[in-house]
């Protein structure tokens, strides 16, 4: 069974790595986030975490609820330190489509997702979120 394990634990010097690599190894992760809980570790990925924020941050912005035609993904190129944003807002019948897609430094991430849905409002999108909303209210 492939594990894949990685963390910084910067209290001490691999303290709890035995049980953490057990809990992991037999699937038991109740067990692992008590351990972890128990240690003090706090565990995030800050590329997800700014990817989601992005995400959240567009989906926000367009003011899309659970049942908008809305996407977002963002992708992190660990290599060029990039990201790739691709941002989407659909009719409800799915006839209309308008989408962006853009590259940027990560630098760039605080209002990456901000900017993308100002953009998708200033090209048409705050009048088709106006007919989803009315269609919605239906």
């Amino acid at each position: 069974m492939p594990v894949k394990c990685g963390f910084t634990h910067q209290k001490g010097s691999g303290t709890g790595v035995g049980p953490i690599f057990s809990a992991a190894l037999f699937g038991h992760a109740k067990m692992l986030i008590a351990i972890l809980l128990m240690a003090g570790i706090k565990l995030n990925h800050i590329e997800t975490e700014i990817c989601t924020y992005i995400e959240r941050q567009f989906l926000r912005t367009l003011e899309g609820g659970c049942t908008a035609p809305i996407g977002a993904l963002v992708n992190y190129n660990e290599d060029e330190d990039t990201l790739h944003f691709q941002g989407v807002l659909l009719s409800i019948d799915g006839k209309q489509k308008l989408e962006i897609n853009k590259t940027v430094d990560i630098s760039e991430w605080k209002k990456l997702g901000f900017h993308s849905a100002q953009e998708i409002l200033n090209n048409g999108g705050a009048e088709l979120m106006q007919k989803i909303k009315e269609s919605l209210k239906k």
